[in-house]
């Protein structure tokens, strides 16, 4: 049976139903941080087609989920054996967890078995999706109720993670709720619930042509279209990141002997040495734009990626904290660096450069002179990494592409960790701003330019 190292480690029937989704939480064994949620259908590295489908294990409690209970059975439920004073159940969330609710879900959660001394947060995770954590260490295990409850309002038990329901909401986004009882954060253990709204994947009945021009940022080369019924598109965020389309087979589905005849005759190049790992791999006449496609599982499957341009001998200008003062200045600055004049503010200088959060007037820095040559690529290197069990204040960045100065007209999806690069292609003007509510360091910056470096 084949083997995909970039694709698929979900079920495919499961993918279609929209009941998979990513592993939210650590282990019961485990003690240490909140991993980040991904509801992404697609794992960008660890997948391997010739392994049964599943996701890390969660040890839950053992107890199954009971049938539909009253609210006010599950307020009498009986509290934690560790705690040695009657607990007093929430009769209502707080109008902060109700608030939260609505900004981040879209809609209110059912009634939780959770005391008056409940925990509540939110945080951003690695995909930038924004997430509700409640935990409440008083209550014991009440993760059979709380998923009776979840049930008894129209959520659906996830296939492929027990711990997860989900249901789709009034704006077609897709809610889910993860239950646990587990020690997230210290010694003690606790009950836990992790909610976030999602847009899974995208669903087309035609070959969705404008969604891979615009991972692309080009309508040339753009990757040809193969027959099918239905599409489901997904953006993959991964180093680097990629898209995949995949579609059920039917009768007049493509083969993968047909889609490499159609590349071969737009004048691709194709390699089938790979076949076992990665499935049938593909480049365009201007090695430019890389595919790799197979059919598993009734699955037409065509994953798109661009090909790292060779910069050796582009002008790259290094952004470095001395570029910066120790404090945050509250006026807008210029400075000239190479052949580059930009603008910032509330960027400083703390043992790297930090850009200020968005709550007290995001730090922003744009070129104010076209670069005729334009922008391909920005990188923020040695990003700092929240410490294990504070990931949900990771800084994040962003960046846009424009063809006038601060226009803000395209905005860059970018690689996620230690280092985050941003490929522009050709923009003629750029910003850098942080719209996130934590802030985003790193050790410099380097843009590099088409412009091509000449000899003395």
């Amino acid at each position: 049976m084949k083997k995909i190292k970039k694709l698929f480690a979900f079920s495919l029937s499961a993918a279609f139903a929209l009941t998979s989704c990513g592993v939210h939480a650590t282990s019961e064994n485990e003690s240490n941080s909140i991993s980040s949620n991904s509801s992404s259908l697609v794992d960008a590295s660890t997948a391997s087609l010739s392994e049964t489908n599943s996701t890390s294990d969660i040890s839950t409690p053992t107890s199954d989920v009971t049938s539909a209970s009253t609210t006010s059975d599950i307020l009498s439920s009986e509290t934690s054996s560790e705690s040695e004073t009657e607990v007093e159940y929430i009769s209502a969330w707080s109008d902060e967890t109700q608030s939260d609710f609505t900004n981040i879900l879209g809609e209110q959660l059912p009634l939780a078995p959770v005391s008056v001394d409940y925990f509540e947060d939110n945080f951003e995770d690695d995909n930038k999706i924004q997430n509700i954590w409640i935990s409440d260490d008083y209550v014991g295990d009440q993760v059979s109720n709380y998923a009776a409850t979840l049930v008894e309002n129209g959520f659906t038990k996830s296939e492929s993670n027990t711990n997860i329901y989900y249901k789709q909401n009034s704006d077609n986004y897709i809610v889910y709720v993860q239950v646990t009882y587990n020690a997230f954060v210290g010694e003690d253990y606790a009950f836990n619930i992790i909610a976030w709204k999602d847009k899974g994947v995208d669903y087309y009945t035609s070959f969705p042509t404008e969604k891979v021009e615009e991972y692309l940022g080009s309508t040339e080369n753009c990757v040809i279209a193969y027959e099918a019924d239905t599409y489901y598109y997904q953006y993959v965020t991964s180093d680097p990141n990629y898209i995949s389309i995949f579609s059920p087979v039917s009768d007049d589905s493509e083969t993968e002997e047909s889609y490499k005849s159609k590349l071969l005759a737009a004048n691709w190049t194709v390699d089938e040495s790979n076949y076992d790992t990665v499935g049938i791999e593909a480049k365009d006449e201007n090695n430019t734009v890389e595919v790799w496609f197979y059919v598993y599982s009734d699955t037409f499957v065509l994953s798109v990626q661009t090909i790292a341009k060779d910069i050796t001998n582009n002008v790259k200008i290094d952004i470095t904290a001395d570029d910066f003062s120790s404090d945050y200045s509250d006026y807008e600055t210029t400075k000239t660096k190479g052949n580059m004049t930009y603008l910032y503010k509330n960027i400083h200088d703390s043992d790297g450069i930090q850009f200020k959060n968005s709550d007290k007037g995001s730090g922003y820095l744009y070129n104010t002179i076209a670069l005729e040559d334009g922008v391909y690529s920005i990188t923020f290197n040695e990003v700092d990494q929240a410490s294990e069990g504070n990931e949900q204040y990771q800084g994040y960045i962003t960046v846009y592409a424009s063809d006038t100065i601060n226009g803000k007209q395209t905005k860059i999806i970018g690689s996620l960790g230690t280092t985050n690069t941003f490929i522009l292609e050709d923009a003629k003007y750029f910003t850098i701003v942080n719209e996130g509510k934590y802030s985003f360091n790193c050790s410099s910056i380097s843009i590099v330019l088409n412009t091509l470096i000449t000899a003395d």
